[in-house]
């Protein structure tokens, strides 16, 4: 994923917000461990699904604690089966772990995101139809390039079926954002 300046300082404003919120001046629970403990930790995923979220959770951890080392088995806009591992992380036992919430809830939202998204762009890949916006965006994420939220723009769709009533996209993808589950890709963090 190529970053430009605008969406790198983006990110970083992000995460720091989302540090902010989630540990603000400390982690409680991370100051039980030990400050010099070193672990070992992998990030998996229950499901096939589209990976993304990288810069976000390097972003994290640049923030947090920048000796916390990522090895990225995964690239964003790749698929991965069901248990695949998407990154391993070596470093501070208390860094890794305050960054685990921050890092897995982008991990699961942004994939959740490029994973329906892929869905959407096949089931309309043979049709003069375009994926403008998702209306998958939370607060703080709503990035469009423009540094302006996206507006969804109504589309109308050539139906797949002949002599069916074309429906526009939007409900289309709508709707079948409704039947999909959000948060199930990413599983967690397995400490070794």
């Amino acid at each position: 994923m190529r970053i430009d300046e605008q969406l790198g300082s983006d990110i970083e404003d992000t995460v720091k917000r989302v540090l902010s919120e989630d540990i603000g001046t400390g982690d409680l629970t991370a100051a039980l461990i030990a400050e010099d403990s070193i672990i070992d930790a992998t990030i998996i995923t229950r499901d096939a699904m589209t990976m993304a979220g990288r810069p976000w959770v390097d972003a994290i951890y640049e923030q947090l604690d920048p000796q916390v080392i990522l090895d990225w088995q995964i690239n964003d806009g790749d698929t991965c089966a069901a248990d695949s591992v998407i990154c391993q992380l070596r470093g501070s036992a208390r860094s890794i772990l305050s960054g685990e919430r921050a890092a897995l809830n982008m991990l699961q939202t942004l994939s959740a995101t490029a994973t329906i998204t892929a869905v959407y762009v096949k089931a309309i890949a043979d049709t003069d139809c375009q994926i403008l916006d998702t209306r998958k965006t939370i607060p703080g994420l709503r990035w469009s390039g423009t540094g302006r939220a996206p507006t969804t723009v109504p589309i109308e769709s050539r139906s797949a079926f002949p002599g069916a009533t074309p429906v526009p996209a939007k409900q289309q993808l709508h709707s079948a954002s409704m039947q999909s589950p959000h948060s199930k890709f990413v599983s967690g963090f397995a400490v070794i």
